[in-house]
């Protein structure tokens, strides 16, 4: 829970945007691995 008023809920919500950030980059380099493995290069469609 947030708490010292509204520098705590600053706070808070910047380490949530922070993790958020993160946690869609990671799962998206995740996907793009399971898609295409290590090469990106791979032609999508014919």
């Amino acid at each position: 829970n947030a708490s010292g008023g509204p520098v705590g809920v600053g706070t808070a919500t910047a380490k949530s945007m922070v993790l958020n950030i993160v946690l869609v980059h990671l799962i998206g380099m995740l996907g793009t691995q399971l898609f295409w493995g290590a090469n990106p290069r791979a032609p999508i469609g014919g």
